[in-house]
């Protein structure tokens, strides 16, 4: 079996190999021993980790050993993204009766200018205030409701971006507490 495809645009190809039930590096343009595997009803497994994002087309042939000529062919085509990411940076421990500052940060991937709210999910009951830091006037600003954001959200940016968030005088935070998460 081949499969020309552009290899600058892969970071790795595997197949499982049901021998042993490992995934194997897939090496060169083709798959099978070299004296070929007979023809028959099955199914082989393929896994793929794209460097990049967008649409590449994978042509899969099964070639006869024997003179090289194509059996069967068919070509696929494969669609890949990068995708956003969220990272809460925190201190290990929060100090009951102190704030303490903690960050956001998030990259917008392939999904870079959809508009986004950040959302909190907490038990009020353990958390005595809860503010986020305003870019816009420079000031921490109380976190009412569970959201932040303009109601019409904020896009979500290609690079790296930091939302500073501040926990101030924490109440019998407990340390799972879903507003410290990271």
């Amino acid at each position: 079996m081949s499969s020309p495809y552009d290899a600058t645009k892969v970071e790795k190809l595997e197949y499982f190999d049901t021998a042993d039930n490992t995934w194997r590096d897939l090496t060169g343009n083709s798959f099978g021993p070299a004296a070929g595997f007979p023809l028959s009803d099955a199914t082989s497994r393929f896994r793929v980790t794209f460097k990049e994002s967008g649409t590449f087309n994978v042509t899969i042939q099964l070639v006869a050993v024997d003179g090289g000529d194509v059996i069967l062919e068919d070509t696929v085509s494969f669609k890949s993204k990068v995708a956003p990411t969220l990272t809460v940076t925190k201190p290990d421990t929060f100090t009951v009766g102190e704030a303490v500052e903690y960050s956001v940060s998030t990259t917008g991937g392939d999904d870079a200018g959809t508009m986004v709210k950040g959302v909190f999910t907490y038990d009020a009951t353990k958390v005595e205030k809860l503010e986020y830091f305003e870019t816009a006037d420079n000031t921490w600003r109380d976190l009412t409701g569970n959201s932040f954001g303009p109601a019409a959200g904020f896009p979500a940016l290609r690079r790296h971006q930091q939302v500073p968030c501040h926990l101030q005088g924490v109440r019998h935070l407990q340390r799972h507490h879903p507003a410290c998460r990271g």
